[in-house]
């Protein structure tokens, strides 16, 4: 279901500022908007493979009679695929039991007609009817099915399961970036991206409690780091 070459390549702002640690992660405290608290980028989604998008493999490309309902994101097989939300697995077969899709596959039902479908999965990790949650590790990239080399196919339908979205879009209102590049989160965020913003900041002596909010004093913490990078102390995690 998609070509694999590799397409071009991000650029970052001249307005974001890496903070590299011993351990090979980074951070990027961005200018971005304003952020503020009960937004979508509350930290309960994120990316579900690493990767780059492949040409030809974005959502509504053409696949003959039909569009393509996914994006498709290329690594090697045997990558990590992660949940991208918390979740229910109620499909783990051949093209999740979907019209047109082939290979091994998972849905997940996310609640409120909302799912997420993992394609071409070279390895499951997950039993049918098992919740899992955001970030959890749920299958192997592969390369099953009609397909011309290794990446994940991934769905998002939002208003029962057929009614397919373009998942860029959707996953970036919710500050997860498909294509790379640590997610974003406002203030009041929680979770495992968060607690590891806390130990990167704890590097740079701030003694948080690292309990996954992103709480006043947390985000203090980011206002700070900001500050004193030059960037706009809004307290969002960011690209």
């Amino acid at each position: 279901m998609a070509a694999t070459e590799r397409g071009a390549a991000g650029r970052i702002s001249r307005r974001t500022l890496l903070a590299g640690t011993g351990v090979g992660l980074g951070l990027l405290f961005t200018a971005a908007p304003s952020a503020h608290a009960a937004t979508l980028r509350d930290g309960s989604w994120t990316n579900p493979a690493l990767g780059y998008f492949p040409n030809g493999g974005h959502f509504g490309a053409p696949r003959g009679d039909a569009s393509h309902a996914g994006q498709d994101i290329t690594n090697s097989v045997g990558t990590a695929v992660y949940a991208a939300a918390a979740g229910t697995v109620i499909r783990r077969q051949w093209g999740g039991g979907l019209p047109g899709r082939t290979g091994n596959a998972l849905v997940i039902s996310h609640g409120g007609g909302r799912y997420t479908y993992y394609g071409h999965l070279d390895a499951y990790r997950v039993s049918l009817n098992q919740a899992v949650s955001a970030g959890q590790r749920i299958g192997d990239m592969g390369a099953t099915g009609n397909v011309t080399g290794p990446h994940l196919h991934f769905e998002i339908h939002s208003g029962g399961l057929g009614s397919v979205v373009n998942p860029v879009p959707y996953t970036g209102a919710r500050g997860v970036d498909l294509g790379g590049g640590w997610s974003a989160l406002d203030p009041d965020a929680r979770g495992q991206r968060v607690r590891a913003v806390q130990h990167l900041l704890n590097q740079r002596g701030h003694g948080l409690q690292a309990d996954g909010w992103l709480g006043p004093t947390s985000t203090e913490a980011v206002k700070a780091f900001q500050r004193g990078s030059g960037l706009v102390a809004d307290g969002q995690v960011g690209r």
